[in-house]
């Protein structure tokens, strides 16, 4: 049968193949090794489980009047330290992209291409942000020195074998976990000493280190995790268990469902950028729920969290724009006409079509061979004439799919 301008225009939802294809593209970047991947031990994903299990030490016969006098960095005894088995609940996490309004004729491969790429992208920035918190939730908390040079010394003797009794991280360091400016600072302070940073090896690149200094391999942290406000920026050391195993455990990404939302599942918002209804049910929406994700702190007694005042290099914040609008950006498009009898649907040889994008009145588009090139996303006017038939006008929204029209002419008197 031949395509009409009514099949083209007609709205439908995506098939379970393009969210198949949307599922993947989510699942192919979370399986990406994302910042703090490399920081966590993993627990496997346990299909239905809403926990995740850890042991920890705990400190079941310390009293108060042992608890007053500690000072920082100091463990209490070890006949007055036990293990327990500890659960906490892991959440889903859900999120959606939007997509055009019924009244803009769009592309389905754009809707898949478009909300694919921007909910991926949400779900590994969450997943990364789920298991890089615990790093500054520990309770093992150091205040700043002046310097960031004498806050790195203060933290290595803490976490030392004469204190907390953490692990290096790697041979002969522990970790440093900070932002740009707090690096820069550092750097300041080394050069005003004629010294300057050290390049981290291959093995320790591989541990997410990028430079090492004073006894620490040091991590340049691109999460504005690490940012608590303008004025402080998070500093967070650490060091290995007793075991060898990173302090903080994360539950392996499980389950990830995604879901076509029908028409009017999406907000709009007016001239004045306020949420209104949307009554017309004109926008759809594709939603993904990622299950299991979690991180806890199985050791607190292996990370040092600072907060370090230094202000925030203006104009630093990531720069972002969520796009809400996804009218197909495929390009162009074929657009012919064939002229056939009313009658009995012969074809007419030969008839002049004009053809005019977004205005009846506006300049006519030049065919080449008897085909037009159109703009998906676009509206185009059209005019089938013939001697001795009656004129046939009309319009289509261009998709990234050529269009062949079949336009039935009826003769004059």
């Amino acid at each position: 049968m031949p395509t009409t301008v009514q099949d083209v225009v007609k709205h439908h939802d995506l098939t379970d193949e393009q969210i198949t294809l949307i599922q993947k593209r989510i699942v192919e970047g979370a399986k990406a090794e994302e910042y703090f991947d490399r920081f966590c031990e993993h627990e496997p994903w346990k299909p239905g489980s809403k926990t995740m299990s850890y042991r920890r030490l705990i400190m079941p016969k310390v009293k108060p009047e042992d608890v007053v006098p500690s000072r920082e960095g100091i463990a209490p005894r070890p006949t007055k330290i036990a293990y327990a088995t500890f659960q906490v609940s892991v959440s889903d996490y859900r999120d959606k992209a939007p997509y055009t309004d019924e009244s803009k004729n769009y592309n389905y491969d754009d809707v898949v291409r478009d909300c694919g790429a921007t909910l991926a992208y949400k779900f590994t920035q969450k997943l990364d942000y789920i298991k890089g918190k615990p790093f500054i939730s520990s309770h093992a908390t150091i205040t700043p020195e002046d310097t960031v040079t004498a806050t790195m010394r203060k933290a290595k003797l803490i976490l030392g074998p004469s204190k907390n009794k953490a692990k290096h991280w790697v041979k002969g360091s522990y970790l440093m976990m900070t932002t740009t400016e707090v690096i820069e600072k550092f750097q300041d302070e080394l050069e005003a000493k004629g010294a300057s940073l050290d390049e981290a090896t291959k093995e320790e690149l591989a541990v997410g280190a990028v430079y090492k200094k004073k006894g620490f391999v040091i991590s340049e942290c691109p999460s504005d995790l690490l940012q608590k406000d303008s004025n402080t920026h998070y500093i967070v050391f650490m060091g290995r268990t007793y075991e060898g195993k990173s302090p903080v455990t994360c539950r392996k990404m499980g389950d990830v469902e995604v879901i076509n939302n029908p028409l009017g599942s999406s907000v709009l918002l007016d001239e004045d950028g306020n949420i209104t209804s949307d009554d017309n049910k004109q926008q759809g929406s594709i939603a993904v729920n990622a299950l299991g994700l979690g991180a806890a702190i199985n050791d607190d007694m292996c990370i040092l969290v600072c907060e370090f005042p230094i202000n925030t290099v203006p104009g630093t914040d990531l720069a972002m724009s969520e796009r809400t609008g996804y009218v197909s950006s495929s390009g162009t498009s074929k657009f012919s006409v064939n002229a056939v009898k009313a009658t009995d649907a012969s074809a007419i040889a030969s008839p002049t079509v004009t053809v005019k994008a977004n205005d009846a009145s506006g300049e006519a588009l030049t065919a080449k061979d008897g085909v037009y090139t159109v703009t998906a996303g676009k509206k185009y006017y059209y005019k089938v004439a013939k001697s001795g038939y009656t004129d046939v006008t009309g319009y289509f929204n261009a998709t990234a799919d050529d269009l062949n029209l079949t336009v039935a002419l009826t003769a004059t008197a």
